[in-house]
């Protein structure tokens, strides 16, 4: 088979390859930086809301038996 030819010679092509790798690059360092602000900002709201939120109350398992129906 013959070689398969390469548009512009081996620089052109290496010089494609090189600005799609570092267009690829560029979209996933900007992917994660938005996926970082958006945990940052989520984990910034249920912060918020676990101080704004009373804690609940909680309960033994004897006391849980004896206030319900035996569902059993």
């Amino acid at each position: 088979m013959p070689k398969s030819r390469k548009r512009g010679g081996e620089k052109a092509h290496r010089a494609r390859v090189q600005t799609r790798n570092s267009k690829l690059q560029n979209a996933q360092n900007k992917f994660n930086q938005l996926l970082r602000e958006n945990m940052m900002k989520q984990m910034e709201e249920m912060k918020q809301q676990q101080v704004e939120e009373p804690q609940t109350e909680t309960f033994s398992l004897g006391e849980i038996k004896n206030n319900s129906q035996d569902i059993y």
